[in-house]
Parts: C-alpha cells; structure tokens; sequence
C-alpha cells in the first residue's frame, strides 16, 4: 500500500515542525507501507496514492486538510488527526464524511526515531477551562521513561512533574549528549520552585528561553496566578530579561480587563 502522510500546518512560506506527522510517517513504514511525506498541500502530486494521512496542529489548517480529503476521498483512504482537529469532529464528518482521529494516537505514540521535538511526559494536572491538553492528554501524568531526547522538550508542565523524574529528564539528557535549545511548553509557575530552577539551570542554559504562562487575572485563581507567576520571576531575576518568555492568552477574559500585557513589562524588569 501506498502512503501519504500530510503536514497540514506548513505552507510554502513556513514549514512547522510536526513531530505527529514524523513519527507516523516512520510507522507506516514499520508496516510495509511504502510513505511519501510532505510539508504542506501536495497538489496533484501522489494521486495514486491508497492511504491519505493529514495531520493538523493548528485548527485554522483544517480547511487545508478538508480540500485535501476532498480531493482523494474518491481514490484513497483518507485518515484525520492532529490537536487542531479535536474539536472539530462534527465539523470534519458533515464536510467529508470521515472520522477524525481524536487524541493522542497510541499506534505511533512511542515510535522512536531522530526527531527535533520529543515528550518525556504527557498530560498536565492543573486542568485549565481554555486548555486543551487536559482533553488531549488527560489530567493525570503519563511517564515515557525510555522517551528519546531530542533538542526540543514539549511537555506540559515541566515544573508540575514529580521532582526525581524531572531529575531523570535531565540526566537522560546529559548523558545522551544532547543539547536542549528549547522546552516549548515551559514551566508552570505555582509549581516553580527554587529548587526547580537549580535543579534545571544547567540543562536551560542552551535553552532560548524560561517560558510560562500568565492566562488568568480575574478571581481568586487569577490572584493565585499572579502571585505564582511574580514569584517566579523573582526566582529567575539573574536570567537576563530576553530569557523569560511569558506567554498570555489574549481573549481568555473580557477585553476591558486585558491589561496584563503591562504586568507582564513590569514584572520583566525584576
């Protein structure tokens, strides 16, 4: 059988990395399946093709997805997933009449191979309302002990995860020799520590930078959330400031209260 695996979240101005779309793609081909892999809309190129797999990080990339399946519904089987298409499920069944693979795709979840991204953990405890990954991965951790090292960590929530797995995690990288350039998910800052940035300093040092995230003003969780997140800051005051990435999630609360983009300046000086 031939295979197609579609990266539905690049273009030809911007390839984003899908790790989902590797790893499947080095599956297939563990099942005899012989795989021809693209970033982006392929065109008219690999029509013949009996496996269609598009792969979708970003919900915006889904009508990309549904042009493809269009395209080939006639002609191949057409398989769907990818945490952009979670919510979509009805969506995606009323406009091609197929299923979307939902969550995580435990057939190719523990493929190995040379990858830029990797997951020593899955899932994330806090369970924010306007999170996915609670859906995705489920509110309780799932441990990959043998998980590979690769330059980039996509974890959750590193500063949530029990302190001698996180030890393990960098012992894993340090003797593999692996360089970490980034952990893309970050920290979450009511489980930061003191003892989680010594723990995590010499790793971080090749890292672009300490991210995490300020999602919440509102209520008694956004309070716990500032004081989290002040504290944490003030843990990493000998980072420089272009080494600490907040992220916040514009949208989360009415807009006359989006003023956090000036806590977050301020609290960047420290």
């Amino acid at each position: 059988m031939k295979a197609l695996v579609v990266n539905c979240s690049s273009t030809s101005t911007h390839i984003c990395y899908n790790l989902g779309a590797r790893k499947l793609t080095d599956w297939l081909k563990t099942q005899g399946h012989q795989v021809a892999y693209y970033d982006g809309d392929p065109g008219m190129w690999e029509l013949d093709a009996d496996l269609v797999c598009l792969s979708v990080i970003f919900s915006w990339h889904a009508p990309r997805a549904r042009e493809i399946a269009l395209r080939m519904k006639d002609r191949a089987l057409v398989w769907c997933g990818g945490p952009g298409m979670f919510a979509l499920t009805n969506w995606w069944r009323n406009e091609t009449g197929f299923e979307v693979v939902r969550g995580v795709d435990e057939r190719f979840e523990k493929q190995r191979g040379q990858y830029e991204m990797t997951f020593a953990s899955r899932g994330c405890p806090v369970n924010c309302s306007f999170c996915i990954v609670p859906r995705l991965e489920g509110t309780a951790f799932t441990l990959f002990p043998d998980f590979q090292p690769a330059p980039i960590l996509c974890d959750n929530n590193l500063s949530a995860l029990p302190d001698d797995y996180q030890t393990y995690i960098i012992n894993r990288y340090q003797e593999c020799g692996v360089i970490l350039k980034d952990a893309n998910s970050g920290f979450e800052p009511r489980y930061f520590t003191q003892e989680t940035y010594q723990r995590w300093k010499s790793l971080m040092r090749t890292a672009k930078a300490w991210r995490f995230a300020f999602d919440e003003l509102m209520g008694e969780r956004g309070k716990q959330e500032a004081e989290g997140v002040e504290g944490m800051m003030h843990i990493l005051k000998e980072v420089s400031p272009s080494r600490k990435r907040v992220y916040c999630l514009v949208g989360n609360e009415p807009i006359a209260h989006e003023v956090r983009n000036e806590v977050v300046e301020e609290l960047l000086l420290v």
